[in-house]
């Protein structure tokens, strides 16, 4: 089972870590509206939802999350 994160992330306050789908859904939900209504952020949120189900959706949505702070220049490496 591949964990979820960490991911280490670029905020308007400096960088963070997010280590799970509760902080990674809290920081999602930080975001403005102009990152928000992005499909890629739209797909994040709604895999982020779900995560709890299994871990294979837990995993969907860590993947999912990463493409979305990777396609808005968010993730560090």
């Amino acid at each position: 089972r591949m964990a979820f994160g960490p991911f280490a992330v670029k905020t308007s306050f400096g960088e963070t870590t997010i280590a799970n789908p509760t902080t990674a859904t809290a920081f999602l939900r930080a975001l403005g509206p102009s990152y928000r209504t992005t499909y890629h952020w739209k797909v994040a949120e709604r895999m982020l939802e779900v995560a709890w189900t299994s871990a294979e959706a837990e995993d969907m949505a860590a993947q999912a999350f990463k493409i979305a702070l990777e396609a808005d220049d968010l993730l560090i490496d």
